[in-house]
């Protein structure tokens, strides 16, 4: 009985470091810098008719309608038509649709919040041209794209709707260096996801960025994120908050003290929509 524990203790063992190496060299293989790296080999003036003529097919998959039994926030999308660039390679005619499918599982990300009572209704879809040297100037950083948005796209409407929760504004645009996945100024009401190569970081991003116009903020890091950092490379057993900064999340979730705001959110919303009713 005893030798049996024994191979089952080493089995286990050896399952384990496997799962360990093997996450930690996923994670990294994640986080390397061809992540932020696009095609870019296709011509501008093209990407953007091409982005501009199939927008209104992507705005029907993408549209939702309010929804009564929950707390509805509207949320207008920007698409910047670099993103086709970013996504296309001009010597693989299989991937001219793959720039709208990475946005629909970008936007899976709000999906953390709809489990939770608010529901996001996207009601516009937007076709913007920033021009700002995506893929050439790769050492930008956020201040720059925020300058143009605020001038171009923000009025003082965004600013109280924003201060409501009502309604809220995402850009999604190409990468402007190789650290940065976004960004969102709460008081303007908007927020950007830069689009990556990896899936699973588009879609968590624009769940943390959201987050960030809810109210919610960076947690402090603890020593048992530390733990499970390591102990759970691929965060299967744990999933990582929502809102931790700069940590690869393969699975993520709201926090209880965070589920509290999103609630508070939500009371205010449906409450405000009830007296408009009555």
């Amino acid at each position: 009985m005893g030798k049996v524990i024994k191979r089952i203790g080493k089995v286990l063992a050896l399952s384990y470091l496997c799962y360990f190496f093997s996450g930690m060299a996923y994670n990294f293989l994640a986080s390397r810098p061809s992540v932020f790296e696009g095609k870019y080999n296709t011509d501008k003036v093209k990407a953007k008719k091409s982005v501009k003529q199939k927008v209104g097919s992507l705005e029907e998959l993408i549209k939702t309608l309010p929804n009564n039994k929950k707390a509805n926030i509207y949320l207008e999308l920007y698409i910047d038509t670099e993103v086709k660039r970013f996504y296309d390679d001009l010597n693989d005619k299989t991937d001219d649709d793959k720039w709208s499918k990475e946005i629909l599982r970008a936007l899976k990300g709000l999906n953390l919040y709809e489990k939770e009572g608010l529901h996001f209704v996207i009601d516009k879809v937007n076709v913007t041209s920033l021009d700002y040297y995506f893929g050439v100037n790769m050492e930008e950083n956020s201040s720059g794209v925020d300058s143009i948005i605020t001038k171009q796209f923000i009025n003082y409407s965004d600013v109280w709707y924003a201060s409501t929760k009502e309604r809220f504004k995402l850009f999604l645009l190409p990468p402007i260096n190789k650290e940065l996945l976004g960004f969102a100024k709460p008081v303007e009401g908007y927020a950007v996801v830069f689009m990556t190569n990896s899936e699973k970081w588009n879609e968590s991003t624009t769940a943390h960025e959201i987050g960030h116009l809810l109210g919610l903020r960076h947690p402090l890091p603890t020593l048992w994120l530390e733990l499970s950092c390591l102990l759970d490379p691929f965060n299967i057993l744990i999933a990582r908050d929502v809102m931790l900064q700069g940590i690869w999340k393969q699975s993520y979730k709201l926090s209880d003290e965070e589920k509290k705001v999103v609630k508070a959110i939500k009371n205010d919303l449906i409450y405000r929509r009830e007296m408009l009713n009555h």
